[in-house]
């Protein structure tokens, strides 16, 4: 089984973590964006503006503490882009849909036996809780496809299902909350893969 690593410093939580507010100068920013004045902020935060006041008399470059930085964040800072799975799996394997296709066939035709992988691929779904609903499903429809699919099929189908069961992928498994993005990202490609096929195969049938 291949190890990889994460390759995008981009998607890593911690670029998430940066706080817009963390000097007096940032909260006068805030305050000449909005038009506002400290006792409008005090009414939108709950803290006094006497508090506000005396930390917009300390300097520009005065570390604002922590318990005012997180009202701050809570009340004005935008959301943090949302992590794509997609754009995980693709940054992460190659560059493009094509690169992550063709590294999950070269890993699902070597192994010997695509059945013991559906197994043991269902067993990790069962006893891992928290699976993301994005993963749950499409893994549920590879595992359904693999007895029928074709030996071309079942080469995508072991390979989305063995990156599945490898906890140390581009992003770790343990990794609370973003640990299975790049799996659900694999997973989807790999399906989108075969529906296409499928629907290619049924249409040409019909023609």
């Amino acid at each position: 089984m291949r190890s990889f690593t994460i390759v995008n410093p981009l998607l890593l939580p911690h670029e998430y973590e940066r706080s817009p507010f963390g000097r007096v100068r940032d909260l006068r920013r805030l305050l000449a964006e909005r038009s506002e004045s400290p006792e409008q902020l005090a009414a939108r935060t709950g803290v006094s503006n006497m508090t506000w006041r005396r930390l917009l008399a300390k300097r520009d470059s005065t570390t604002l503490p922590e318990k005012y930085r997180a009202i701050l964040e809570r009340h004005f800072a935008p959301p943090a882009p949302a992590l794509d799975a997609h754009l995980i799996a693709v940054a992460g394997l190659g560059g493009s849909e094509l690169s992550v296709l063709e590294r999950m066939e070269s890993d699902g035709r070597a192994a010997r036996d695509v059945e013991s992988v559906v197994r043991d691929a269902e067993r990790k779904q069962r006893a891992t809780p928290g699976l993301p609903e994005r993963l749950t499903s499409p893994l549920a429809a590879l595992v359904a496809m693999a007895p029928s699919a074709s030996l071309a099929a079942k080469a995508l189908i072991a390979g989305a299902l063995l990156y599945f069961l490898n906890p140390l992928d581009l992003v770790a498994d343990a990794l609370i909350g973003i640990g299975f993005l790049d799996d659900a990202g694999v997973v989807a490609i790999v399906l989108k893969k075969l529906s296409l096929t499928k629907r290619a195969r049924v249409e040409g049938q019909e023609a």
